[in-house]
């Protein structure tokens, strides 16, 4: 009942076409975190299209998109990765605009690669035959170069720390995601998404902690029992905690839930859960 007042009271404020505070869109935004983490995707739709509207509505009036939500944006374009957003939709990145998101476009963009290059991978895992290597070689080995490339350039370009956090991650995904390279050490690269998640000017809250996907990332490329991957497990324990103290009495049961359109993900989250994720 409380849900669907408050749903109903943000319809009624979108369509009224006064100017959108950043309250405002804190408050859609966070809905949006729990309708996803509660699989109701109507209901998350909803925020979405009320969202991508907001901003709209403020680009008209001449209001900027405030910094949290752009770094936000470009954080949870990982989540869309695995299938899993909170706020990334195309209709909230038309709506922000080319001029505010120039840095956003260009992770699009690498993210996009990253599903092809994900979805090319589970392509050639049905064909694994000596006489696919041409396939492997120009559909897997190329955009995996490309791919690598483009966010070894974007953390050196940028100053952005969600941009770099979001590089950072790509990078360990396409080492997961390909394990017959040889990959640097990914207990390393952990450990540096770690910083760089350390240095976000966003204030995290349990929804958003528990929803990351480089938090789980991190988590399941550092190396066991290091004090690097105690450091993700306790953001998701801490999250989970707090939101059992809110009435999500089986929140890894939630979540596990939310990953499952992403079989690769599935499994790694599962085998933190077998290493005592609780």
């Amino acid at each position: 009942m409380h849900q669907s007042k408050a749903l109903n009271l943000t319809i009624q404020r979108i369509g009224s076409k006064r100017p959108q505070t950043e309250a405002m869109l804190a408050a859609v935004t966070t809905m949006a975190f729990a309708e996803r983490l509660a699989n109701r995707d109507v209901a998350w739709n909803i925020h979405i299209d009320g969202l991508a509207q907001m901003v709209k509505e403020r680009h008209s009036k001449g209001m900027s998109l405030p910094w949290w939500l752009h770094d936000l944006v470009i954080l949870d374009s990982i989540n869309h990765v695995f299938n899993f957003p909170r706020v990334y939709h195309r209709k909230v990145i038309n709506a922000i605009g080319s001029a505010d998101s120039s840095l956003i476009l260009q992770v699009v963009e690498l993210c996009e690669g990253l599903i092809k290059l994900r979805q090319s991978i589970d392509t050639s895992n049905k064909y694994s035959n000596p006489g696919y290597i041409p396939y492997i070689t120009q559909e897997i080995e190329a955009p995996f170069a490309n791919l690598l490339h483009q966010a070894l350039n974007l953390r050196k370009n940028s100053d952005n720390k969600a941009a770099h956090a979001t590089a950072q991650a790509v990078e360990i995904i396409l080492y997961l995601s390909c394990p017959w390279k040889n990959a640097p050490n990914l207990n390393t690269l952990a450990d540096e998404l770690k910083e760089t998640l350390l240095q976000l000017p966003v204030r995290s809250c349990s929804y958003m902690d528990f929803t990351s996907c480089q938090h789980l990332i991190g988590a399941i490329a550092s190396q066991h029992k290091t004090s690097t991957q105690a450091w993700f497990v306790n953001k998701l324990t801490s999250a989970a905690k707090a939101m059992r103290s809110r009435g999500w009495h089986q929140p890894f049961e939630v979540l596990e839930d939310g990953l499952q359109f992403d079989v690769r993900l599935t499994e790694w989250f599962r085998r933190l859960l077998d290493r005592g994720l609780e």
